[in-house]
């Protein structure tokens, strides 16, 4: 594992270094610390940027001790710190839109082109990355509904899969999402662990779902077995962590999302799944910050994108490492989706994500398509396999050539 951890880290920074083609500008040249990462697929939020310090910049806060019982007074500290260093460069902000301090030493902020260039020019500064729209990965237009709450069903995906016994370990699925219904009757949502992006505004407080994605996604992998109601997961019954980082609208910013795999590395433990059915276009701030949550044994599923198109031009499915797998979709007789992402690397599995039946919202249940459902289904066998997933077919018509091994339990 650990030669293999070394080359995820260099094919890592080759990736961050190179990943330059003519749809995308990679500014790299020495002594320019901006990052501006153009590709088709980025929504970009205009004046607003995540700045990513230098390890030793400002108080220096050691990641490997940043953990779930000191994490928020360590973010208040840093957010003291980084307020005194936008003062020194006299930007005049009341404070920063986020600020990060497992995953990467950073923060975002709306800054003006003088403020940008001040900021450019501070040795402390490791790079800066405009903002930009992260989006679901799934298809609500094929939405329909299939199943109640007085029988219960094993949808195709799971028997595909192997799955739907009860979850027995003492791991955890974290939904970076839309958020969870809470009091949905088929899920075992964490009461003591949560997290929400929004501060204000109507989805600010508990990270109820609003959209219907996270809990869609949260029954993938772990509804109730058993209770002759609804779906039953592939790690059914297992404790689910919200992470909400998107909105009722399905979208959130990149700073959103990098502050809920802040805290997915700093609560979670080695053995857990954080999973990730969502997507934009290149970042490198994203890719860093799933590589470093995942380096601590934190597995990461990542949906591959719905664009029918390679992965390797959206974040964060374009990463590889040793505890992150990226998810391409195919229904259940094993036919890829028309349109899944492909390309391997970084493909590592293909799961179920045609018309897939799962939880929603106000005790209700949905069909959905998207490599948005394939991921969660990849979480949920790494889960029962504890980080063993084995392969028991091959996809047909890969576009890429090279068809992607069909996860599975057994």
């Amino acid at each position: 594992m650990n030669s293999k951890f070394f080359l995820s880290v260099v094919i890592f920074a080759i990736l961050i270094l190179a990943s330059c083609s003519d749809d995308q500008v990679l500014i790299t040249d020495v002594g320019d610390t901006i990052k501006q990462e153009h590709s088709q697929n980025a929504n970009f939020i205009p004046n607003q940027y995540i700045v990513v310090l230098k390890n030793d910049a400002l108080k220096n806060i050691d990641a490997r001790y940043v953990n779930q019982d000191n994490y928020d007074q360590l973010k208040q500290e840093f957010q003291s710190e980084v307020q005194g260093f936008l003062s020194e460069k006299r930007i005049q902000i009341t404070q920063p839109n986020e600020v990060f301090i497992k995953v990467l030493k950073g923060f975002s902020a709306t800054l003006t082109p003088s403020e940008l260039l001040a900021l450019q020019g501070d040795r402390r500064v490791d790079f800066i990355e405009q903002e930009q729209v992260i989006t679901v990965e799934g298809n609500q237009s094929l939405a329909v509904s299939c199943a109640d709450n007085l029988s219960e069903i094993v949808p195709c995906g799971v028997t595909k899969v192997q799955g739907g016994m009860p979850y027995t370990g003492g791991k955890k699925a974290f939904i970076i999402d839309t958020g969870i219904d809470l009091n949905h009757v088929d899920l075992h949502v964490s009461n003591s662990l949560k997290f929400n992006a929004f501060k204000t505004g109507p989805e600010k407080g508990k990270p109820q779902d609003l959209h219907g994605h996270g809990t869609h996604v949260a029954g993938i992998v772990g509804a109730i077995a058993n209770n002759n109601k609804g779906v039953v997961g592939v790690a059914a019954g297992v404790e689910l962590v919200a992470v909400k980082v998107l909105n009722k609208y399905g979208s959130g910013s990149l700073a959103g999302v990098v502050s809920g795999i802040d805290y997915v590395a700093s609560h979670g433990e080695a053995g857990d799944v954080a999973n990730m059915s969502l997507g934009g276009g290149i970042s490198s701030t994203l890719d860093l910050a799933v590589f470093n949550a995942s380096s601590n044994g934190i597995w990461f599923t990542l949906a591959a994108g719905n664009s029918a198109s390679d992965a390797n031009f959206t974040s964060p499915a374009r990463i590889n490492g040793p505890y992150i797998l990226t998810i391409s979709a195919a229904n259940c007789s094993g036919n890829f989706a028309s349109f899944s992402n492909w390309g391997n690397p970084p493909v590592d599995f293909a799961a179920p994500g045609v018309n897939v039946c799962s939880t929603y919202l106000n005790n209700g249940y949905i069909s959905f398509s998207g490599t948005s459902m394939a991921a969660p289904h990849a979480a949920g066998v790494l889960l029962q396999t504890n980080g063993a997933p084995q392969s028991c077919d091959q996809v047909t018509n890969d576009p890429d050539g090279n068809p992607d091994n069909l996860i599975c339990i057994y």
